[in-house]
C-alpha cells in the first residue's frame, strides 16, 4: 500500500511506535532491540516516513545507542514511562519515584539526541481509567 504513495507525497506519513523492547514484552522471549531498530529505520527510510518512537526509560539507559540511531535518522523520541507498568496502579510513593525516573531519563534523552522529549504516551494508556491527574501533573 505504501508503494502507491506518489513520490511528491512522501515524507508526509507519520508513524508512532510504542518502543519498549523487552521491557514491555508479556512473554519471556528473546528480543534484539538493536536489530529491530535497524529493520524499522530501514523500512521508514525506504518510504521517507517520519516516526515518533515512544521509548521506555530503562531501554534508554540500557541502549543509548538505539536512541541515538532513532534520532540520527530524523525521528522524534518520546517517553513511554520508565518501566512498562500500569501507572493507574501506582500509589503516591511509586508516582514520586516515577516522576524522578522520568525526569532523569528525559535529561538522558536530551544528552543523547540534543533535545528533551516533547511527548509522552502512558503504558496501557493509563487504562482502564485513561486519566490520572497526578500523572499529568508530573509531566508538566
Amino acid at each position: 500500500m505504501l508503494n502507491s504513495v506518489p513520490t511528491d507525497r512522501r515524507g508526509r506519513l507519520l508513524v508512532c511506535f510504542d518502543f519498549e523492547g523487552s521491557y514491555g514484552m508479556p512473554y519471556d522471549l528473546p528480543y534484539d532491540v538493536k536489530k529491530s531498530t535497524d529493520l524499522i529505520l530501514a523500512e521508514l527510510a525506504q518510504y521517507d516516513a517520519r516516526a515518533v518512537f515512544f521509548v521506555v526509560g530503562r531501554m534508554v539507559e540500557d541502549n543509548p545507542d538505539v536512541v541515538h540511531a532513532i534520532a540520527a535518522a530524523g525521528h522524534e523520541v518520546g517517553l513511554h514511562g520508565y518501566e512498562h507498568h500500569h501507572l493507574d496502579r501506582y500509589d503516591t510513593e511509586a508516582l514520586t519515584l516515577f516522576g524522578k525516573n522520568l525526569s532523569r531519563v528525559g535529561s538522558l534523552v536530551a544528552d543523547i539526541t540534543g533535545s528533551r522529549p516533547r511527548c509522552f504516551r502512558a503504558p496501557y494508556l493509563l487504562g482502564p481509567h485513561f486519566y490520572r491527574a497526578e500523572v499529568y501533573a508530573l509531566l508538566k
